[in-house]
């Protein structure tokens, strides 16, 4: 069986950044950036190359870039969280380093 790397991500606005945007425009492509946001790295059933963790970790970095003040990448697969806030260094949190919990719980 090949792995698949399975994305969730969830993002943070503000109500009234997000109210301030006219309703017809938030029905769309609404022009604001998440203040917060956290995207999870997980095993699934099929391996997609284009979900490498480089990828991610790029992806968290262009969040970053465009305003988006903490980012979250949980990489569930290597335990590993990354911690990315502007203007400074990425943040690794290893599971030995920590007192979190990574378990693998596989998919039937």
């Amino acid at each position: 069986m090949q792995t698949l790397l399975s994305i969730l991500t969830c993002k943070w606005i503000k109500r009234d950044r997000w109210e301030a945007i006219p309703l017809e425009v938030r029905k769309k492509f609404a022009p604001i950036c998440s203040e917060f946001v956290i995207e999870l790295r997980s095993q699934s059933v099929v391996y997609r190359r284009r979900h490498r963790l480089q990828i991610l970790q790029d992806k968290m970095q262009e969040y970053i870039d465009n305003g988006t003040q903490l980012g979250w990448l949980i990489d569930k697969k290597q335990c590993r969280v990354f911690i990315y806030r502007p203007n400074i260094a990425v943040e690794v949190l290893n599971n030995q380093d920590t007192e979190w919990r990574c378990t693998r719980t596989p998919i039937h």
